[in-house]
């Protein structure tokens, strides 16, 4: 299924977003007050972006996961997916994200812990460098 959403960060509630449940709390105020005709808010992207040293985030149900104000997301994509790995695209010594790549999966229990981020964490790095060479070779 292909979903497609624009997504907004909340940088200007950065200082309070210190854990999921807070980036859960603000993406959901948000989405009550703008709603998302232009823009969906995902309490995870928001996290990610936003901590120093984050690094990913693992969901292998969805629903538990809202249920406890773990997680939270406006956007259409939330009713197709039951399973969510998010990492952080940076530089290893760097405290600053770059972007996020993102698995999902319909299925719930798809991912198991270590491996995932053992695989998918070194994807992202992988992704780091590409974005990396190429500005510098653009510049």
């Amino acid at each position: 299924r292909e979903v497609q959403n624009s997504y907004i960060l909340l940088l200007d509630a950065s200082e309070n977003l210190v854990n999921y449940n807070s980036c859960c709390s603000a993406s959901i105020d948000y989405n009550r007050r703008f709603g998302n005709e232009e823009y969906a808010t995902n309490s995870i992207f928001n996290y990610l972006m936003i901590k120093e040293n984050a690094t990913d985030w693992l969901s292998n149900d969805l629903e538990i996961d809202e249920k406890e104000a773990q997680f939270y997301s406006s956007s259409k994509y939330r009713k197709c997916y039951r399973s969510l790995a998010v990492f952080v695209i940076k530089a290893p010594q760097n405290t600053n994200a770059k972007g996020l790549l993102t698995f999902d999966s319909e299925k719930p229990n798809l991912f198991v812990e270590k491996e995932c981020r053992e695989i998918m964490g070194f994807i992202a790095h992988c992704l780091f460098e590409i974005i990396n060479e190429t500005y510098y070779v653009q510049k």
